[in-house]
Parts: structure tokens; C-alpha cells; sequence
């Protein structure tokens, strides 16, 4: 794949034949496109709009073939599979596509000598949108093609399924339901007595039971002395009875009072164990008690094969009248569930035996899972902090950091002989806390008290691991409390410290100083060479962006306007718009980027008399004022939105006068 990869690069680059132009649609496009045939590749260059012809480089590559698609990140030099539709976006942004343009008519055609043949697209499809289709098919093809694997492994598993644990309707029958067995009860109809016993009774009153009760437990009728007390327990204790036929004791209701809202429902867990595999099926029990038979209902919902031979796992639920695989074995989502005793008999069948207690505390599926994929999970719980077990099962983002699932012995396991062990035990309560012992030991130096006070407020650990790639371990946790403590900082927090020193060193690189210079690295006031250094990179990148804009003003000219003692113009620099921002109290300047690049029109309003001083700040674009806000995102003086209507007037007549004269 490395070859065939080099072999893409290779590939010759278009280049951008021209200045791209603001297309006179409205429309706002992310990428303008180059693209060549090569045999049956075809060869995709994106750039951004501010691109210069012959000087800069495309910021993606894109290779497509009939059957596949690969893309390639210039700036970072790395590979990807994201479709057009998404690349160079966030996770955010993803709910709108991308919108292209090709740079030229041959850009656009490119595409029909490759992707137009495979996908039988008409001419009137650019290269963009052709692309777009056939990435579209492949991915759909893809999926297809795992979900058809995914379906014939269900099968092959589930043909080989175990049936369910002898007994388990009877537990079932006799085991969770204890709170909702029920004794309904109702006066004996007259009309239900033969005429012999109607002759007893009235010879013998008393012989024949005046009540009748049902058992929902065994589903038996039985006679009654008289009504069952609910509360008091006249004549039965306690508020229940004991079913005479089963022997099963009894909740009291009398017949036909809210019955048919009498049901309840309960999951149950079972397993089967078999040749070190532990088989578990989560099943959905419910009861009603509308009306005789009363019979449980019973539906799958989830299943689970926890292989302790190949150590793997796997996890389905049932849904639309289909099993389907999920992405990993965990917890059924917001299920309480009954674990049944063929449970722990499956689990005593196998090597997750030696972890009960792990198990018992950590929750069984998650934990079951967990020491079925990692062995050497059990050898961390008995020589280890419990703590660090726990965040293997919970998914710690420093577990695997710290500890190799995959080794066999506790060197192995956890990087650290015995004395060090015993020190980590109770030093170190969680993962990353373990992970920085691990390195600061690396470094020939223990975990201290004071160490220990800073790492348990690090809020963001993956700030100070890239900064210690940098400095080391030690040093960095050494400078960061040094820095807390030092007389230029105030009220800091060990979070707030990281974040500055990292933005200082992103900022230094920027710059392009020497990172392995010590003095770089750790300046001695944090506070005032991070202030010093954000200056310069502002004045930088605002250096880089009033060069581009400087192209840009010549264009918008026609934007000024004077009237009733206003003015209207573009802004004329970054400075301007971030000096219009702090006067008016408002985000204009985070337009800086977006107004460069053609993506809107930034415009301010003044006074004739005070040209310099900011009064009204408007937005215009597709033709149209977006905004216009005055100090602190007010609205504008009635007067200012008097004098901008009378300017669109202006424009609009000076459009259509050009456009008389093109005539």
C-alpha cells in the first residue's frame, strides 16, 4: 500500500492556471478544483480561495479510481478516506457538504474520461459532483458488503447457539414475581351453587365458602370465609394469604378493582457454558392480570459470547425482527436486570472464576468482557491498586497508556519491579497517575507528595504529556508549580498554568524558536514571555492577512459613500477591525478571515465630522445588509438606517446604469 501510495504523490500536480475569481453567483464555495486523467486515475488538487497561482501548493489531494478513493492532507502529510462531501471539516460542521468550483473548463471535464464511463453520467455533471456519486456507491457498497459479513457470522454463531439452562421457567416463575403475586377475590355467586348445595346452605349455613379467590401464582380457585383485610391483616396476617393449593403467599385485590393495570415486568440474565465459552441471553419477562390463564411472556433482547479461548467478545441485540452485532460487549443501556443461578455456574465453568470479586463489584458484563479480551487484567486486580483494574472496565483514557493488556508477567503488565510496585500501590490512585510514576521513573526520579498535589489538578492530562514529550516528566510538573507560585501570577490554577504554557510553546513554534533551547522551553516569567510572544504572532498573521486585503480593497471601492453628514466604506485593515471590536464592544474582528478571503464585506459608518471614531459597523453580502450593529450589538440610530437604505438605492441604480451601458 506504501508503493501504491508514493506512486499517487507522484502523480503530476495542476496547478492553478489563474487568480480564481469570486463567482458572480452568491453562492460561497469552500474549494476551488484542478483535476487530470491518468489511464483510469483520476486527480483531484484542492485549494482554498486565497490560493496564488504557481506559488502555493493545493491543500488536498484527492486520487479516484472506478471502485475506490483516497485522499491526501498536504499541510500535515497525512492520509485519509473522508468524502468530498466532508473533508477539511470539523465534526461540527458536518451538516452541510462542501461546495466546489472548478478553476476551468478542463478542470470540470476531467472527470467524464474516468468516473463519467463508471457511473453513466451525462455531460452535464462537473468532476466535483461525479466524484461525489462514485465516492457515494463505494461507500454504500462497503457497507453492504460488512453488513452482509457481519449477518453470515450471526448465523454461523447462532446455528451452534446453546439452548437456555434447564429450569429457567420455573425460576423464573418462582423468583422475581414475589411482590406482585396477587389473590383476587370476590363474593360467591348465587347462581353458581347447584341446588344441593343451596339445600346445605340453607340447612346448614356456613358449609358452603361465601368468597372465591384465585391464586395468579397457580392459577387455582379456591373458597373463602370472607373478605381479605389489605391493611389491618382480618383474618390473614400481615395484609397477605397463603395459597392453599401452591403454597405461594399472596398480595390481596379485590376482583375487578383497577385489574387491568395490575402488570409488571422484569429482565433476566442466563448463561450456558460451554468448552470456555460463556454464552449470556438477556431476556424481556413480562406478566398481566387482566384475565385467567395469568402466563409469562417472555422476548430476547440482547446476547452476548464471551470467548475465553481466542480471547474475543461479542454483543447483539434484537431489533426489528433481526439480530444485530453491536461495536463492542458492554452493559445493556438502562436495563436492571435478574441474574439467574446458571450465571455463576457458567462462570465457575471458566477462567473468569479467579475474578469474582472483580466482577461482583465493577458490574458483570462489562467486567466479564473486559477479562475475557485482557488476561492480564486479573494479574493487575491482584498485584495492582484496584483502582487501576477498574480503569481498564471503565475505560480509562490513561489505562492502556499505563498498562500493556497484552503482556504476561507483571514487569510486562506494569513496567515496574517489585520495590517500585509497592510504592505505586499507594502513590498512585488512578491511571494517569500510574502513567506519570511510569515515566517520571524512566527519568531515574519518584513520585512526590507535591508532584502528586499537581497531577490530581491537571483537568486536560494530554497538555502536560505533550509538553513533557518536550521537557520531561519532572521538569515540567517542577515548572509548572514554580511558575503557580511566582509572584507575577495570580490565583492561577494548575489547569490554567498548562493551558498558557502550552499556547506559549504553539506560539514559539509558530515563531519558529528553538524549543531545545532550556530558555525556550521553560522562560523564567511564563506570564510575561507567553504576553510577548501572542503579540508577535498576532502582528504576524495580521501582517499575512492586510497583504491579501490590500488585493482585495481595489474591488470595493464602489462600496463608499457619503450622505447627510455619514460615510460609509470597507474596513482598510485588521487593525481597524479589531479597534472597531474593542470600541463597539462587539466580535467583528473574528470576521477578519471570512472578510479576507471574499467570503463577506465588512463596512464601517462614521460621522463626517469624526471620521476616525466607530459609530456603526454593517455586514454585506449576497447583495444584501446581513447586519449592522452599533455599541454593544445595539441597533442603529434611525438616522444611520435612513442613510443605508438611500446607499443600497445607490448601488442598485449604479448596477443597473453598467448594466445599460453593456447593453
Amino acid at each position: 500500500m506504501k508503493l501504491i501510495k508514493k506512486q499517487l504523490l507522484a502523480l503530476p500536480v495542476t496547478p492553478l492556471p489563474q487568480k480564481p475569481q469570486r463567482p458572480k453567483d452568491g453562492r460561497e464555495y469552500d474549494y476551488i478544483y484542478t483535476a487530470a486523467a491518468h489511464e483510469n486515475i483520476l486527480a483531484m488538487e484542492l485549494y482554498p480561495w486565497d490560493a496564488r497561482p504557481s506559488k502555493e501548493g493545493p491543500k488536498y489531494r484527492v486520487f479516484c479510481t472506478g471502485d475506490r478513493w483516497i485522499n491526501y492532507n498536504v499541510s500535515e502529510g497525512k492520509w485519509g478516506t473522508g468524502t468530498l462531501e466532508h473533508i477539511g471539516q470539523s465534526p461540527e460542521g458536518y451538516w452541510r457538504g462542501n461546495q466546489f468550483i472548478p478553476a476551468d473548463t478542463s478542470s470540470a471535464d476531467a472527470g467524464q474520461q474516468v468516473m463519467g464511463a463508471y457511473l453513466k453520467a451525462g455531460k452535464e455533471k462537473d468532476t466535483a459532483k461525479l466524484v461525489r456519486e462514485m465516492q457515494f456507491m463505494v461507500q454504500r457498497e462497503q457497507e453492504r458488503v460488512k453488513l452482509q459479513k457481519a449477518r453470515e457470522e450471526t448465523e454461523d454463531i447462532f446455528s451452534n447457539w446453546p439452548d437456555l439452562p434447564q429450569g429457567w421457567e420455573k425460576r423464573l416463575e418462582d423468583g422475581p414475581w414475589n411482590h406482585s403475586k396477587y389473590c383476587f377475590y370476590q363474593k360467591t355467586p348465587r347462581d353458581s351453587l347447584s341446588l344441593a348445595q343451596k339445600l346445605i346452605e340453607k340447612e346448614l349455613p356456613g358449609t358452603n365458602q361465601p368468597y372465591i379467590g384465585q391464586c395468579t401464582a397457580c392459577g387455582k380457585s379456591f373458597g373463602l370465609p370472607g373478605p381479605l383485610d389489605h391493611t389491618s391483616g382480618k383474618p390473614i396476617a400481615q395484609g397477605t394469604y397463603q395459597c392453599p393449593c401452591c403454597g405461594a403467599w399472596l398480595h390481596p385485590k379485590k376482583a375487578g378493582l383497577g385489574r387491568g393495570n395490575l402488570w409488571e415486568s422484569k429482565y433476566l440474565l442466563l448463561a450456558t457454558a460451554r468448552e470456555g465459552r460463556v454464552y449470556l441471553e438477556l431476556i424481556y419477562a413480562s406478566r398481566e392480570y387482566k384475565q385467567p390463564p395469568f402466563r409469562t411472556r417472555c422476548w430476547h433482547e440482547y446476547r452476548w459470547l464471551l470467548d475465553t479461548n481466542n480471547n474475543t467478545t461479542a454483543m447483539w441485540r434484537y431489533e426489528r425482527s433481526q439480530w444485530r452485532k453491536m461495536e463492542q460487549a458492554n452493559e445493556p443501556p438502562n436495563i436492571a436486570y435478574t441474574m439467574d443461578s446458571s450465571v455463576e455456574e457458567a462462570i465457575n465453568a471458566t477462567r473468569l472464576r479467579y475474578a469474582k470479586g472483580l466482577i461482583e463489584k465493577n458490574g458483570l458484563i462489562r467486567t466479564a468482557a473486559a477479562l475475557t479480551k485482557f488476561p492480564a487484567l486479573e494479574l493487575v486486580d491482584k498485584v495492582g491498586n484496584p483502582s487501576w483494574a477498574r480503569g481498564v472496565i471503565w475505560r480509562h483514557p490513561f489505562a492502556k497508556r499505563a498498562i500493556n493488556l497484552k503482556g504476561k508477567t507483571m514487569k510486562e503488565v506494569l513496567g515496574l519491579d517489585k520495590g517500585e510496585l509497592a510504592r505505586a500501590k499507594t502513590q498512585c490512585e488512578t491511571c494517569f497517575e500510574l502513567f506519570v510514576f511510569q515515566a517520571l521513573r524512566r527519568e531515574g526520579k519518584w513520585y512526590t507528595e507535591a508532584q502528586k498535589k499537581t497531577v490530581k489538578s491537571i483537568l486536560n492530562p494530554k497538555k502536560i504529556l505533550k509538553i513533557a514529550e518536550l521537557t520531561g516528566m519532572a521538569k515540567a510538573l517542577n515548572y509548572v508549580e514554580k511558575q503557580r507560585n511566582s509572584a507575577s501570577v495570580t490565583r492561577r490554577s494548575v489547569a490554567d498554568m498548562i493551558a498558557l504554557w502550552a499556547d506559549y510553546l504553539e506560539e514559539c513554534r509558530i515563531l519558529q524558536y528553538d524549543l531545545a533551547d532550556p530558555y525556550n522551553q521553560m522562560p523564567p516569567d511564563l506570564m510575561t514571555a507567553h504576553g510577548r510572544t501572542m503579540q508577535l504572532v498576532s502582528d504576524m498573521q495580521d501582517e499575512g492577512l492586510n497583504i491579501q486585503l490590500k488585493k482585495r480593497l481595489a474591488h470595493l471601492k464602489k462600496y463608499a459613500y457619503a450622505a447627510h453628514g455619514l460615510i460609509i466604506r470597507p474596513a482598510q485593515s485588521i487593525g481597524e477591525l479589531k479597534a472597531e471590536g474593542a470600541a463597539l464592544h462587539h466580535c467583528v474582528a473574528t470576521y477578519a478571515q471570512r472578510y479576507v478571503n471574499g467570503g463577506t464585506i465588512i463596512l464601517i459608518v462614521r460621522r463626517q465630522k469624526e471620521p476616525e471614531v466607530p459609530f456603526v459597523t454593517v455586514e454585506y453580502r449576497n447583495n444584501r445588509i446581513i447586519q449592522a450593529r452599533a455599541d454593544r450589538n445595539g441597533a442603529p440610530p434611525k438616522e444611520v438606517t435612513e442613510f443605508l437604505e438611500q446607499w443600497e438605492k445607490q448601488l442598485k441604480s449604479e448596477k443597473r446604469t453598467k448594466l445599460a451601458i453593456a447593453c
